[in-house]
């Protein structure tokens, strides 16, 4: 299973319920539910460039997913530009 999250708390949940099944970029910068988001946090002390290359990793293995669960992330909208044929649910909490 494909987790590609900004933040700390949902990996964390993730884990907790699927284990080790979870597969995610584990340097990906990430920060606690609530906080700025990483592409608008200058105080992070993670370059553009990290940033920018986790998220294309992450959009990446989100597209090789046999199912993709998307929330409102432009992410997860990007990676079905990767693989159009990806079936998916849109899920908002």
């Amino acid at each position: 299973m494909a987790v590609a999250t900004g933040e700390i708390e949902c990996l964390a949940f993730m884990r907790r319920e699927f284990g080790d099944r979870v597969l995610c970029v584990e340097d990906a910068p990430r920060v606690h539910a609530g906080a700025t988001a990483i592409h608008f946090d200058r105080t992070l002390g993670v370059s553009n460039y990290a940033k920018g290359k986790s998220a294309l990793v992450d959009c990446l293995l989100l597209a090789a997913t046999h199912y993709l669960v998307k929330g409102r992330s432009n992410l997860s909208d990007a990676s079905l530009a990767f693989n159009p044929q990806l079936p998916y649910s849109f899920c908002v909490r």
